[in-house]
């Protein structure tokens, strides 16, 4: 990224400067995430005087796009910037061979029924105006499609920091290939934006391969200048975590050590944070909790709706020994589950589809390529089900499990570690953990069907590997989504050093009072 000497008049006298908005929607691309590829070159707006100023932004207008059913290319066509906010502007929407075009791209977006910030920051940047009676009245809306009244100019700026301070925008120098996916629109503009001989007059792109200029990284710093050509991934609504900041992180920590921190981490948070969100994290929240100036970086991964023993590590150096200690099979996980049915004790043993998308399957036979998992259930006791002032205080989802009388606490050791490998396994022997709402739908339909499981001893026999896909399809539809709170997991020990670094967790949430 560097910055332009191209002076405000320059860029007016520009021949049809243009911006690009790709969706990924339906594309194979970034859940709620726009894509832009940048042909001109965009300034701040200064509200004071409604002129721009000369410092170069990556502040783009934001269109929450994905509320759109289909694929879709959108090209503004300004002939000069000012246009935008004389409400000269036009949008072109192309939805498959359908276009309509809007007077300007204000209307067009406050008619979608936006986040109310993502609106009037749209409005603003139409319209040079904050959205209140008189500005939508002068374009035939109502009150009918409502008003975030409040929103000031420095509110809305704000929101485009936030977004950038949680890592929720990226930039690559160079359009990345679209997926097969996606619409004629969008390979014509990757294919013209990556002609060679485009990519020849860029000076940034001296050195690099394509390949290299492709890789993407996020926008750390709102003062950071966009090039011409740069494609930006926008994501407008990240996936947030609420729940960081109703815990008391001091209290969580169990070990403060030189090198590392062992953290209680609590459910329904991010160890170390998403595409979208690096700021809602226990990493980051650990870290501030400390008073530690450098971060602390993440060593191993556990769900969000998991809780228990989380090592953050101070150092780059501890950081990759303890990977390395994970490798060799030297660090010991116990886990303490809560199953909706009981489990008997001893190894078992699945096979885990190589996908790296959720639902995860498994099957009890062996499948060429498949990641062999393990556990070791070393106890399982009946306990009582958790009561109905538990299940509301923690938010617990029970799926409709018509059994809610028993449950039964299973110690586990995990031999294995694959994402999601005890929940996905208990499941498959017909002991969901409680509050699971992705596999404890599916360990449902296997109760009713119990035929239903490709995968499972008993299963149907399929004459085509058409047949077999479509059961494939048909079981992943059985299970449900991600928990966004607790659910009957909790990492209860970690140990290494041959049990001279051992760390235990406090007490499951199924068993403390609801407060």
């Amino acid at each position: 990224m560097s910055n332009f000497p191209e002076s405000f008049e320059e860029a007016l006298n520009r021949s049809n400067p243009r911006v690009h908005i790709l969706s990924d929607v339906g594309n194979g691309g970034v859940p709620n995430g726009i894509a832009w590829v940048v042909s001109m070159r965009l300034m701040n707006l200064d509200v004071s005087n409604r002129f721009f100023t000369d410092k170069w932004s990556p502040t783009l207008p934001i269109i929450d796009l994905p509320v759109l059913t289909t694929p879709m290319v959108c090209s503004i066509r300004i002939k000069l910037l000012e246009s935008i906010w004389s409400n000269n502007g036009c949008l072109y929407r192309k939805c498959l061979k359908v276009v309509a075009i809007s007077d300007s791209c204000g209307v067009w977006a406050w008619k979608l029924s936006l986040q109310l910030l993502v609106m009037a920051f749209t409005w603003w940047l139409c319209h040079n105006v904050l959205p209140n009676h008189a500005s939508l009245a002068l374009h035939g809306l109502g009150d009918g499609q409502g008003c975030p009244w409040g929103y000031t100019s420095i509110e809305i700026v704000e929101y485009v920091a936030d977004l950038i301070q949680f890592g929720a925008i990226h930039y690559a120098l160079v359009c990345p290939k679209p997926p097969p996916s996606a619409t004629p629109q969008e390979f014509q503009i990757y294919k013209e934006f990556t002609e060679p001989s485009v990519l020849q007059k860029r000076s940034s792109l001296k050195g690099k391969t394509v390949r290299e200029a492709q890789k993407t990284y996020r926008v750390t710093d709102v003062d950071e200048f966009v090039e011409a050509g740069t494609y930006l991934r926008v994501h407008v609504h990240p996936k947030r975590y609420s729940r960081c900041y109703q815990v008391d992180w001091k209290s969580r920590i169990i070990a403060n050590t030189d090198t590392y921190v062992v953290l209680d981490k609590p459910a329904a948070t991010s160890v170390g944070g998403s595409m979208d969100n690096i700021e809602e994290t226990c990493a980051t929240f650990a870290s501030r909790a400390l008073g530690l100036e450098s971060p602390l970086r993440t060593t191993h991964q556990l769900d969000n709706c998991t809780e228990g023993c989380l090592v953050l590590s101070k150092t780059k150096e501890f950081c990759s020994i303890f990977h390395g200690m994970i490798r060799e099979k030297q660090v010991r996980k116990l886990y303490l589950a809560l199953a909706a049915a009981p489990v008997p004790t001893g190894i078992i043993s699945h096979y885990m589809r190589p996908v790296n998308l959720a639902p995860r399957l498994v099957s009890e036979d062996f499948i060429e390529g498949w990641h062999l998992c393990q556990m070791e259930i070393l106890e399982c006791g009946e306990v009582p089900w958790p009561d109905a002032d538990v299940i509301k205080a923690y938010n617990i989802d029970e799926c409709g499990w018509p059994f809610k009388k028993t449950a039964y606490e299973c110690k586990i050791n995990l031999l294995t570690g694959k994402t999601h490998q005890v929940r996905a396994q208990l499941a498959a022997i017909g002991a969901p953990i409680v509050g699971d709402s992705m596999y404890m739908p599916a360990a449902l339909a296997s109760v009713s069907c119990p035929l239903i499981n490709p995968f499972a001893k008993q299963r149907k026999e399929y004459s085509s590997d058409g047949d077999k896909v479509a059961a494939m399809e048909e079981w992943l539809a059985c299970h449900g989504k991600e928990p966004n709170s607790a659910i009957g997991l909790q990492a209860s020990e970690i140990s290494w050093n041959e049990g001279s670094c051992s760390y235990h967790a406090g007490i499951p949430w199924w068993r403390q009072p609801a407060t």
